[in-house]
């Protein structure tokens, strides 16, 4: 009974959006949303690439200060 009940509520709603024109407006909203989250994909690629070069120049320079420390 619930199931059915939500079946059919479901689908009251999408005929209503579809037919009301909310669908547009949910689909420009979805891909806007789609599009930030690529970009914010892409951002975070890059800072993952460039935490790691930095990891790297430390790791560079931390053993030299650490020989002069301990003389």
């Amino acid at each position: 009974m619930f199931l059915e009940h939500t079946v059919i509520s479901l689908t009251r709603s999408s005929f209503l959006k579809q037919h009301l024109g909310v669908a547009g407006q949910e689909s420009a909203d979805t891909e806007a949303l789609q599009q930030e989250l690529r970009d914010m994909r892409q951002r975070c690629e890059l800072l993952a690439e460039e935490n790691k070069d930095l990891k790297n120049r430390l790791q560079r320079y931390e053993p030299a200060q650490e020989d002069g420390a301990a003389e």
